[in-house]
């Protein structure tokens, strides 16, 4: 793909005039291709992108260009292969810009998960091991008994 890219500044005036085929790799990157080679690529299926295949580098680089350099929200996108919405957020303020996890917060600390995972390993150990929803039923008894969840809460 970095060879393909590098392709893309020497031939965009190729694909002018038809010398060139565009690819379209996602979230508005566009590779140029020259057509003895856009035969081999139509063959080499390209991987689906990974959710949150962005970096927070690159989030906050794109954030800066719109904010400070007056760079438009679809042309930064395109410029750092981010998705629109997602950079169109942090610009408006809907989300903070600190902000890269989704869902909501976890319920137990580190120390407390640890110890829900010792108990269910031991227990996997003796030959009782616990199928996934007797392992959501018994974290949201220890949140219960933590007092971190009410027994109304809905399960983990």
């Amino acid at each position: 793909m970095i060879a393909a890219l590098t392709l893309c500044a020497t031939t965009k005036q190729l694909a002018l005039y038809g010398i060139c085929k565009k690819f379209y790799i996602g979230q508005g990157c566009v590779v140029h291709v020259p057509l003895p080679l856009a035969s081999l690529v139509v063959m080499v299926q390209l991987e689906r992108q990974k959710y949150k295949s962005y970096s927070q580098t690159k989030l906050t680089n794109a954030y800066l260009d719109v904010t400070d350099n007056k760079l438009s929200v679809a042309k930064a996108t395109r410029k750092y292969c981010l998705s629109e919405q997602t950079l169109r957020d942090r610009v408006l303020g809907h989300i903070s810009l600190d902000n890269v996890t989704s869902g909501p917060p976890p319920v137990f600390d580190c120390e407390q998960e640890a110890r829900l995972v010792q108990h269910i390993k031991e227990m996997g150990a003796v030959g009782y091991a616990y199928t996934r929803a007797e392992v959501v039923g018994l974290g949201s008894e220890c949140a219960v008994h933590l007092g971190m969840k009410t027994k109304d809460d809905k399960q983990l």
